[in-house]
């Protein structure tokens, strides 16, 4: 794997499960830039639902209580779009 090289302190315990993942086939760094990705890729995750959660009005809200509230919601959303002829 071509990439930079860095340094990083580990716990001993963590070590040790690190290298039992990576005699699995997988080098450290393959493991570590795994789970450096996976943890990345939660974090974006995490702030794009938290940048959602209010999108909605209290008003609209309420009609999101259930799925059956919610599909009627976004019908009668839907009904009020102007369709191409």
């Amino acid at each position: 794997m071509k990439g930079v090289l860095v340094h990083v302190r580990l716990d001993p315990a963590l070590l040790e499960a690190l290298d039992r993942e990576a005699a699995e086939g997988r080098s450290r760094s393959a493991v570590v830039a795994g789970a450096l990705k996976e943890y990345l890729r939660r974090r974006r995750l995490l702030r794009t639902i938290a940048a959602g959660a209010a999108s909605l009005s209290p008003e609209e809200a309420a009609y999101w209580g259930s799925p059956e509230a919610a599909d009627a919601w976004v019908r009668a959303f839907r009904s009020t779009w102007e369709r191409p002829r």
